[in-house]
């Protein structure tokens, strides 16, 4: 018997066996208290367990996590595939998700793999390469003015379907979790991590499944565009003058779970760090070059690495690779 409640941490409601995206009296995010309910329980098209590989770089040893392999070609499966998981068991035919590209790929992919009437509802700026995958995979694609709108719109339809609202999804938590998990399970449990920071929510579940699965954490340095820094200022970070419009997937505005993520960084010893456009493009250039084909918001993190590498991290460090980059071939 599957079971789980959510609590809310501002007010203390308690939701059991039912699903809410946020807490229906006060609206903050929802937090899963009590579960009989193992991320791995979700796995649908075998997504996780990516390869962890190591590459020496200028003298230092670099672990990148291939996230990008994962079935959808983005880390986003492991929090869809659990919430297919919990939608089906509360019988819902159909699945909501508001997204700039990846969630939505994400979404797309594990409705047309199950069956399930899909909407995706995505800023009008999305890359067109991400809009032209969603409505192949036989989605419904809506096009929103904003992000903000976007996630608006999507809300409206919670009702009718299952909203699935990564940015603030208590199941989608506990499934980015497991990135923690296997990296912790092969012993490296105090490699500093540095991982792309958008909404914010890999940055929690990274620190969360750590201290979950051994009780400690490595310092988690996050990685953003230039263009919207709210965790590197937030944490006293760094910030590079300058734009970072081709880490369109890094854009969140006023994310529900920032100040978990605020927390997660401070409370492992870790920063945040925003670079622009120029050091994205030399990173991206790199990073194909050494054979990972990914998306400029994924060669953010690499970026941020070689900004801190010769100051803040003397041994090894783990990359997370986020998203695939042949999503963006239309401009690359």
């Amino acid at each position: 018997m599957v079971s789980w409640k959510l609590k809310c941490p501002k007010c203390g409601l308690e939701i059991e066996n039912m699903y809410r995206h946020r807490c229906p009296v006060c609206g903050a995010p929802l937090n899963l208290s009590v579960k009989d309910l193992d991320w791995k329980a979700g796995s649908v098209m075998g997504e996780g367990r990516t390869p962890l590989v190591e590459k020496r770089l200028d003298g230092k040893t670099v672990l990148f996590k291939l996230e990008y392999l994962n079935p959808s070609g983005s880390f986003k499966d492991r929090g869809t595939s659990i919430n297919i998981h919990i939608a089906k068991l509360l019988g819902y035919d159909c699945i909501v998700e508001d997204s700039s590209g990846n969630a939505g790929i994400s979404a797309a992919l594990y409705g047309a793999y199950t069956s399930m009437r899909t909407k995706i509802i995505v800023p009008r700026n999305t890359p067109p390469g991400k809009k032209k995958i969603i409505r192949s995979l036989g989605a419904q694609l809506i096009q929103a003015k904003t992000r903000k709108a976007a996630a608006e719109l999507a809300e409206t339809m919670a009702d009718e379907c299952y909203y699935i609202a990564h940015a603030w999804n208590p199941f989608f938590t506990l499934g980015l979790q497991s990135i923690a998990y296997e990296i912790a399970s092969k012993g490296y449990v105090g490699v500093p991590i540095i991982a792309p920071a958008s909404t914010g929510g890999l940055i929690y579940a990274i620190y969360k499944g750590f201290l979950d699965y051994a009780n400690r954490t490595p310092r988690i340095i996050a990685a953003q565009g230039s263009s919207n820094p709210w965790l590197a200022e937030a944490v006293g970070g760094t910030v590079e003058k300058g734009e970072s419009k081709l880490a369109d997937a890094l854009v969140y505005e006023d994310p529900p779970r920032k100040d978990e993520a605020i927390r997660a960084v401070e409370k492992s010893g870790g920063t945040a760090v925003a670079v622009n456009d120029r050091s994205i493009k030399r990173a991206l250039k790199e990073l194909w070059h050494m054979g990972f084909p990914v998306e400029p918001s994924s060669a953010a993190a690499y970026a941020v690495y070689k900004k801190v590498a010769g100051k803040r991290i003397e041994g090894p460090a783990i990359i997370v690779l986020t998203g695939t980059g042949y999503k963006y071939l239309d401009i690359l």
